[in-house]
């Protein structure tokens, strides 16, 4: 199954109702599989769909009605930067695939795809890929004893001790504190986080033209994409698409 042929598409349920559509999917730890899907119904409230309750995928998915509370698994790693173990860039996660014995890394650079199995790929930030399983297990390895020697030499470390304060005068007189307000933490998240503009889209202006199945444009080439294009997208099945064609152009 190609993830991407996911993303916009539209859920049914088994009564033949339209609970949403697809925004995310999620794969398990080992990466061999869909964990859950990031949804949104036609108000944008998004919930949770989990693996289990899937019970067909065609042009719709047809799932029940089972929610989680939140995704579980990792993101699946689409349009992320790919390099080998030199630190040499080899382009950009365009597609990842699960329905093979092996699951594959779709990676596009000028236009060129190349496919690289999971057993060769260390998942991160980014994706680094390595000549053979072997080397990749050697990496990872050394890694581990890295983290495991620092985290070793922090606990070794000991603490600053902090100076004394001296204690003040008994004459000086200690105006009263003034409760400050509390601020707003600027890193907390908010309800934006997983709309489409965490993709910096809306304001761009489309590389390449987007077509529907039909042959029918989407977003042409130099228009600036707007909440409507995203949402026609969406509908299209066309959203990943355009992604790519407004950010990097390597379709």
């Amino acid at each position: 199954m190609q993830i991407t042929s996911l993303i916009g598409k539209q859920l049914l349920s088994p009564a033949g109702e339209t609970p949403g559509y697809v925004l995310q999917a999620f794969l398990s730890r080992d990466g061999k599989k869909i964990s859950c899907l990031r949804c949104a119904n036609g108000d944008d409230e998004e919930f949770i769909l989990p693996a289990r309750a899937i019970l067909s995928c065609s042009d719709a998915i047809v799932a029940g009605s089972t929610r989680i509370p939140s995704p579980t698994g990792m993101p699946a790693p689409v349009m992320l930067p790919v390099y080998d173990q030199c630190g040499e860039s080899l382009g950009t996660v365009a597609d990842y695939v699960t329905a093979t014995d092996e699951p594959l890394f779709v990676v596009v650079k000028n236009g060129i795809r190349t496919e690289y199995p999971l057993s060769r790929a260390l998942l991160g930030d980014t994706l680094v890929i390595y000549p053979s399983s072997a080397e990749k297990r050697r990496a990872a390895a050394k890694r581990k004893r890295n983290e495991t020697e620092t985290d070793a030499a922090r606990a070794a470390k000991p603490p600053k001790q902090k100076a004394p304060i001296p204690p003040a005068p008994v004459s000086a007189a200690v105006p009263p504190q003034k409760e400050l307000p509390e601020r707003e933490d600027p890193n907390k998240p908010t309800a934006n986080d997983y709309s489409f503009n965490r993709l910096n889209l809306l304001g761009r202006r489309v590389k390449k033209s987007v077509f529907d199945g039909f042959g029918s444009p989407v977003a042409l080439a130099g228009e600036r994409i707007t909440p409507a294009v995203i949402s026609l997208a969406r509908r299209s099945n066309r959203l990943l698409e355009l992604t790519v064609n407004t950010l990097t152009n390597v379709l």
